[in-house]
């Protein structure tokens, strides 16, 4: 009898013991990142969940270009306050925009935001090149070069013989 209260107690000594490692884990996780001292001041207030007004997200949208195969046509937009962009077809929605009317004479379309509609025109390139970076490489490895032709680098080669 002794023995069936010990096995019971110490079940209940094993529950109570892991609730308290969940709760305080819990505790110490959300109270470490109200007085963490690696984030900013500013990072302890509440986020302010509020949508842009309409004109800064039509500013956001950029109509950057359009296909037709067979007879199917896409659009490509750009979210800039995103860093996104998608193909998608006519009355398709992407970023909270829906493209709605395309006129090819003037290459623009009519696109719906939040219930206004506003004209996109379509944007041209430029022949400016794209900045490439640069490319970082660690230290060269030593050639040697081959006395027939000196303008062709030969590697090292290591020869290892089979094993016996």
């Amino acid at each position: 009898m002794g023995h069936i209260q010990t096995t019971a107690s110490i079940k209940r000594g094993l529950i109570l013991f892991t609730l308290s490692l969940c709760l305080g884990s819990a505790w110490a996780e959300s109270s470490l990142l109200q007085r963490s001292p690696f984030l900013p001041q500013e990072s302890n207030r509440p986020a302010e969940t509020t949508p842009p007004p309409a004109s800064t997200q039509q500013s956001q949208i950029q109509f950057k270009g359009v296909f037709a195969l067979n007879d199917e046509v896409r659009f490509n937009l750009f979210d800039s306050s995103e860093n996104k962009g998608s193909w998608i077809r006519m009355n398709d929605t992407f970023s909270g925009a829906k493209v709605i009317d395309f006129d090819e004479s003037s290459r623009s379309i009519d696109v719906e935001i939040d219930g206004s509609i506003t004209r996109f025109s379509l944007i041209e390139g430029s022949d400016k090149p794209l900045t490439v970076a640069p490319n970082i490489v660690g230290p060269r490895r030593p050639t040697i070069t081959d006395n027939n032709s000196p303008r062709r680098a030969v590697s090292r080669r290591r020869i290892v013989p089979p094993s016996r």
